[in-house]
């Protein structure tokens, strides 16, 4: 093979534990992206080891590659929301914990789960407009509820703009899901566990870390935001040079033939 990526095992385990350490809170370790290009297996062992058994993924079949790892204790929540029965069911097997985005969506989890209990975390759009239930949709926010055979367990948002250089648009998200939170709490709901800050929210906003914080990029030392907290990056890309091309002024280089100087398009 010409390239390849090493990856530091250790590295991930000092990452995730000074996180662990300094979040002082329940941690729930995304490992989408295939462990964010470290291999989903290698995040989720770097987490485990450090005592984390809760883990967030994005897609089914990454859910499905935790679960298949039989690891005690642990827990796996799908952070987006299953349209078809064959794929609810196969997670269902396996326990996962789903997230409900709306009535509809929590009702064909309620039909179609057959003989398997459905455990699920509603999810809050408080401005990131992808998945959930918007925070002042107060009917539909009971809606959600009134549908039979659902445990609901948690309850959760995503910020936008965690990075920002100030507090503020991350503050009226975490203002928005809080509103809904009290709605339902005032109205006799259970709602779980209350999560909402990524890994730049959780480092840099303590206000909201709530119940559980979900920490994904911080694992492999990449922030889009500067933090007084010391990551370590943990892999590197080796590759094998088989040729040194030396070019003269005006050259041009591949398709398009794209030259410093000039491009002729």
């Amino acid at each position: 093979m010409q390239t390849c990526m090493t990856v530091s095992m250790s590295d991930m385990r000092y990452n995730a534990q000074t996180v662990i350490d300094y979040v002082k809170t329940k941690v729930i370790a995304v490992v989408k992206c295939n462990g964010y290009g470290v291999k989903i297996e290698n995040a989720v062992r770097a987490w485990y080891d450090c005592g984390v058994r809760f883990f967030a993924v994005a897609e089914p079949f990454e859910a499905m590659q935790i679960a298949n790892m039989r690891l005690p204790d642990t827990q796996i929540l799908l952070m987006s929301p299953v349209a078809d029965t064959q794929t609810l069911t196969e997670l269902l097997s396996e326990n996962v914990i789903l997230t409900v985005v709306g009535p509809q969506n929590a009702r064909f989890y309620s039909e179609n789960c057959g003989e398997y209990a459905v455990r699920a975390h509603l999810k809050i759009d408080t401005g990131m407009g992808r998945f959930g239930v918007r925070y002042d949709d107060k009917q539909t926010l009971l809606d959600v509820y009134k549908v039979q055979g659902i445990e609901y367990t948690g309850i959760f948002t995503h910020f936008a703009v965690s990075f920002e250089k100030e507090y503020q648009k991350t503050k009226i998200q975490l203002e928005k899901f809080l509103s809904s939170v009290d709605f339902l709490i005032e109205n006799n709901i259970d709602v779980g566990l209350r999560h909402c800050a990524n890994s730049c929210a959780a480092i840099r906003f303590p206000e909201t870390r709530l119940d559980a914080v979900r920490i994904g990029s911080a694992l492999v030392g990449r922030l889009m935001c500067k933090t007084s907290l010391t990551l370590k990056k943990v892999g590197f890309i080796k590759t094998r040079a088989v040729d040194v091309r030396t070019l003269k002024k005006g050259d041009t280089t591949g398709y398009a033939m794209i030259s410093k100087l000039k491009r002729d398009t």
